[in-house]
């Protein structure tokens, strides 16, 4: 059994080789998560690595080659986890959500309120820290993926709506301006651009196409 100071300075080391690896495992596989919006999978992953960290530093029995070891299956499990959440419209909309929109065309979606659990009360709170005291003012209103609300008042610019994110078709986005994929695909087409998933990004305001390719 280590004596004290043996102990306390052996969890010292295990800690700092934790941060490194730690480090290094985040530069390598380019995450920049932590400076966006936190979503649900962020979260879970975050408490499992400081489990794991946790029970690294202060379990005598774990080695640094197991910890190592444990961290490259984390890293590759998180590696696949953000490939499908940003190269698939299913996985993006599972871990990620996608923005909901509440008010459409003035239109009050009583339904989609109900199924938020959004009271009418919270929502009319929300409005007022917009500084809006009224439906009848808004021309679209909806919940974005990390919980806050924009609002476009009639009259009001509007803001572009995406409709390719990252070479995959935002469905939400057609829905908002009530267009189809065949639709999308045909002008775009007529632009020039043939192949979808070369688009890193394309913006849809006013009847017109804001382009960006990878």
């Amino acid at each position: 059994m280590l004596i004290a100071w043996d102990y306390y300075a052996w969890v010292a080391v295990k800690l700092g080789y934790a941060f490194l690896l730690i480090l290094f495992f985040f530069q390598f596989s380019g995450s920049k998560r932590q400076l966006a919006q936190m979503t649900s999978i962020d979260l879970i992953s975050n408490f499992i690595l400081g489990g794991i960290v946790g029970g690294f530093i202060y379990d005598e029995d774990i080695s640094l080659s197991g910890f190592f070891l444990v961290m490259a299956a984390y890293f590759i499990i998180m590696y696949m986890i953000n490939y499908l959440r940003n190269n698939t419209a299913w996985g993006r909309k599972i871990m990620v959500g996608v923005p909901t929109i509440i008010i459409s065309d003035g239109k009050l979606d009583v339904d989609k309120l109900k199924r938020m659990k959004i009271s009418m009360t919270d929502f009319m709170s929300l409005l007022r820290h917009k500084k809006i005291h009224t439906i009848q003012s808004i021309k679209l209103a909806q919940i974005e993926i990390d919980g806050q609300l924009t609002i476009v008042k009639k009259g009001g610019e509007d803001y572009a709506t995406l409709l390719i994110d990252n070479g995959v078709i935002n469905e939400e986005g057609l829905k908002e301006i009530k267009k189809s994929k065949l639709w999308l695909k045909k002008q775009l087409s007529q632009k020039g651009y043939k192949d979808i998933s070369k688009i890193f990004c394309a913006q849809w305001l006013h009847g017109q196409f804001y382009v960006i390719q990878m």
